[in-house]
């Protein structure tokens, strides 16, 4: 590689000559020296003795002209020492002229900016900052020296300034020498402190300024630029056809590798999740034993524990379901990744032959290993490799390698290369030869991304990778495309069934909420019950009424009492019912928490079992080493015997009469021989044995390894969880107590307004539908059917005794024999039945209904506001003689949203047989 210094060489004896005068002459030493001898001429000239001529310019000069008469050699080397001298400070190094430039240029784009320069090889560099160089202002390092002096003589006029001032103006005021000498001593200190600073800063300035003329100067005098152009490349040579070609090889290359990653990532989403629903339903079974054991109770409520058995089990069934989907899709995408890394495989070694053949052959000094071309192909679009040619080429003309890259890991170095799309490193090794070793994107992956399908075959097939048009890029007929929509299916379903959670837990508040309404309501029913009784107890025994009167009062008081006990039972009821719901939100937290121990306790099993296997693999390597080295010990001991095995038998063919003797030792010589050939054998084949278990306790590891970073992972979402519930829960709980609160009339005044002002939806969440439902809410619900206004109800609260027979053909049975149905439940489902027949046919999709197991009592409009409470809309008594209902009013965006998605988020009638009668 061409550096400055060889465009220095190439320079006049006058430039070289100014440029080294500059470099020597405009120094701040120089700029005092000339400063004495200046103020010296003005006593020379009152003493009327001759003026020396003086200034950092005359020296210049001088320089100049003594500069000028030195040959052109020991200039050169004069310019080298001095950029060492002048250039040190900045982080100039000295050796070979490569290492000279480089580190010269290094320094000098600090005046540009570092950054810009990052991913410059150093010839760019060169290229650059000459032009950057030329344009600078030389008279700049004429002026620095001056402007340091000026500056230095104010900084100690400053201070002589304060030290007078404080020993005169102090010194007036009593304060004690001591402290006043103390005060000097600081001003000094600041004084020299501010000179160093002043000196050091604009030594630095003026070393870099010098530099950056001698770049100017040898990069003008190189007289063309320091970089490899394109057409010294091989890759600018190809044809056309063949760049192409290569081009498509090596983005099929990248698509492949992508679709690979993605799949992979997709498993790895995928198997987490079947992970987390396995945890899941090893906790409903250990939920389903609880309620089981709860079930023999004496005080249980059966009806309850039975409905909490039946959800549970079904969530386990569904749970079940989708993580067997799972597997399936994860075997499909295993099998797939496995296909695809076959077409990598064979695709990238026809690159890597293709590109290493044309390079090897054109840069047989440079020493180009397989890792280089694989990193690079694997790595790098088709553009960059325009550039990592150009840097082989630069060090290949280098005199000293070494002096063009930066220091990296394992001894090797790297030099930066960038393209519009990409950054990245070449690593290479300087030894006999260089020794190039791979290559480092600065992204994490190509941004060639871009084959579909069918383009992505027809490359395969042009390379040979697939032979025939119809034969899919992925095994078994399933395209990676399929295979990734079918994972993000099966996640998404996943992420559903695991947010159901969540739901249960905002279900659980709003519950409670409607409970305690209810309860509420029913405490003021009771009060006022109680008054009206007192008030006819005190009747009865103040007031004088004839026997007709007080048998009357007598029957009212009792009816009152009977009223009042029914109440009392009611609020029992509910507050159990409460009760219930805390304890099975209380259940499922002390369950969280329970896990998540046991997940902790898992964690050190994991642990201990790793380290056991790390250990038992310490111990094979041991044993290992003493077996090789017995083996050795036998070898040597084989080849001593076999050594007199020959002495012995040379002896035999000698002494004829002692061959009984000699031919007994040769026996036992052989059998001793063939015993440690066996011991060999044995224990080489026991080494073999114990590397094969050092590599299945190798895999168990990873296994453990991997079992309990899911364990872990596991932990943590459900620590996040636990917390995000008692959040959420208590975050409901608070926006639900903040509303409005209605009563009776009110309430109904509300929802029949809705009807009159909503404009979009309606929504409606009851346990039934009884006789009101069928009277005057149809008219209310074609009102808004007629303005567009969709509505919605949820429905369908089951009792486990009298509904436990229930099913839609017997309900289809009873109504085709004109039967009345039985239960609540059943007039809900036959009410839901009729208001379908009514509307479907001339409102088609505006009315929907979800026959769902609930106890809540919710109405939202328009997604602005909401009414929950303990009213029942359509199976509430409007002749006042219900009790007197409460609910609570809202505009609570959070809320709203939290309640539509739990309850209203359904966009069709379920179950379908709704609509079969």
């Amino acid at each position: 590689m061409s550096t400055i210094i060889d465009g220095l060489e190439k320079t006049t004896k006058t430039e070289i000559a100014e440029l080294l005068a500059c470099i020597e002459s405009y120094t701040p030493a120089n700029w005092v020296g000339q400063t004495v001898k200046s103020l010296a001429n003005i006593f020379r000239k009152i003493a009327k003795k001759t003026v020396i001529p003086a200034g950092l310019n005359v020296l210049y000069e001088a320089k100049v002209d003594e500069l000028v008469r030195t040959p052109h050699d020991i200039l050169m080397s004069r310019a080298r020492n001095d950029i060492v001298k002048y250039g040190k400070r900045v982080g100039v190094r000295g050796g070979s002229d490569d290492m000279l430039s480089v580190s010269m240029m290094r320094a000098v784009s600090a005046l540009y900016g570092k950054q810009h320069y990052s991913v410059m090889s150093p010839a760019e560099m060169a290229d650059d900052l000459t032009v950057k160089c030329k344009n600078r202002d030389v008279n700049k390092i004429k002026r620095l020296p001056a402007i340091w002096g000026i500056v230095a003589i104010v900084i100690i006029i400053i201070t002589l300034f304060l030290l007078i001032y404080i020993s005169h103006k102090l010194s007036g005021y009593g304060i004690p020498q001591s402290q006043i000498n103390k005060i000097k001593l600081f001003v000094i200190a600041i004084g020299l402190i501010s000179e160093v600073i002043w000196f050091l800063s604009t030594k630095k300035k003026l070393s870099l300024e010098k530099l950056a003329y001698v770049i100017a100067v040898g990069g003008t005098g190189y007289g063309k630029t320091f970089s490899v152009s394109i057409d010294e490349t091989t890759i600018s040579k190809m044809d056309q056809d063949l760049s192409t070609r290569y081009e498509a090889g090596l983005r099929a290359l990248h698509t492949i590798a992508g679709q690979i990653d993605l799949i992979r990532s997709q498993i790895k989403s995928l198997s987490e999740n079947n992970d987390r629903l396995s945890a899941e339903i090893k906790k409903d079974d250990e939920y389903l034993r609880t309620l089981n054991i709860s079930l023999s109770e004496s005080n249980a409520d059966v009806s309850f524990i039975n409905n909490q058995i039946k959800e549970k089990e079904s969530e386990k069934i569904r749970k079940k379901e989708s993580i067997l989907q799972g597997e399936n899709t994860i075997s499909q995408a295993k099998d797939a990744i496995k296909h695809f890394d076959e077409q990598k495989i064979a695709l990238r070694k026809i690159l890597v032959g293709q590109i290493s053949k044309l390079w090897i052959s054109s840069y047989s000094e440079l020493n180009l290993l397989n890792g280089f071309f694989e990193s690079m192909v694997d790595s790098c679009e088709w553009n960059a490799f325009e550039k990592i040619e150009r840097r082989l080429i630069e060090l290949l003309r280098a005199q000293d390698p070494q002096a063009l890259g930066e220091p990296s890991t394992n001894d090797q170095l790297f030099i930066k290369f960038s393209t519009k799309q990409e950054c990245g490193q070449i690593f290479y090794k300087v030894d006999k030869k260089i020794n190039l070793t791979g290559v480092l994107r600065g992204l994490p992956k190509p941004d060639d991304i871009a084959l579909g399908e069918d383009d992505l075959r027809r490359v395969l097939i042009e390379y040979g990778i697939i032979k025939d048009a119809q034969e899919p890029v992925s095994t078994g007929g399933i395209s990676a495309k399929k295979i990734i929509n079918s994972l993000a299916v099966k996640l998404k379903e996943s992420q559903v069934k695991l947010n159901d959670l969540s739901h249960q837990n905002a279900q659980l508040v709003v519950e409670k909420e409607t409970l305690n309404l209810e309860i509420a309501s029913k405490e003021a029913e009771k009060e006022r019950l109680e008054e009206e009784r007192d008030e006819l107890k005190s009747q009865l025994e103040k007031s004088i009424v004839d026997e007709a009167e007080r048998l009357e009062l007598q029957a009212k008081l009792n009816e009152l009492n009977k009223k009042i006990s029914e109440l009392e039972n009611d609020l029992k009821d509910k507050k159990i019912e409460i009760d219930n719901l805390n304890k099975t939100y209380e259940e499922k937290y002390q369950k969280l928490l329970t896990d998540i121990k046991q997940g902790h306790a898992e964690i050190k099993n994991l642990e201990a079992a790793i380290s056991e296997k790390v250990s038992v693999i310490g111990a094979l390597n041991q044993e290992n080493e003493k077996l090789k080295n017995n083996n050795d010990k036998l070898e040597s001991d084989i080849y001593l015997k076999q050594k007199l095995l020959d002495e012995r038998r040379k002896k035999l063919d000698s002494q004829g009469a002692k061959a009984t003797e000699l031919n007994n030792i040769i026996e036992k010589l052989e059998s001793e021989k063939k015993y440690d050939e066996g011991v060999i054998q044995a224990q080489a084949t026991q080494i073999t044995q114990n590397e094969e278990k050092q590599k299945q306790l190798k895999k168990e590891i990873s296994v453990l390894e991997e079992a309990k970073n899911k364990v872990q992972e596991i932990i943590t979402l459900q620590d996040n969880k636990i917390s995000q519930l008692q959040r959420d829960k208590e975050k409901l709980e608070n926006e639900l107590k903040s509303s409005t609160i209605l009563k009776e009339n009110k309430i109904l005044n509300e929802f029949k307004n809705a009807f009159k002002t909503a404009s979009s939806e309606i929504d409606i969440a009851v346990p039934w539908l009884g006789k009101y439902a069928s009277d005057e809410f149809p008219d209310l619900m074609e009102s808004c059917l007629k303005r567009n206004v969709k509505i919605k109800i949820r429905y369908g609260l089951k009792d486990d005794n009298k509904d436990k027979d229930y099913s839609d053909s017997r309900l289809r049975e009873k109504i085709a024999k004109k039967e009345m149905p039985g239960t609540r439940f059943e007039w809900s489902v036959k009410n839901i039945m009729d208001l379908h027949k009514r509307f479907d046919k001339e409102y088609p999709g505006m009315f929907i209904s979800y026959r769902h197991r609930s106890h809540s009592k919710l109405m939202m409009v328009d997604n602005k506001y909401y009414i929950i409470g303990s009213l029942n809309f359509l199976s509430y008594q409007r002749d006042g003689s219900g009790w007197g209902e409460l609910a609570e009013k809202s505009e609570n965006s959070t809320v709203i949203k939290t309640l539509y998605d739990m309850y209203f988020s359904f966009e069709k009638t379920k179950p379908e047989n709704d609509l079969g009668i």
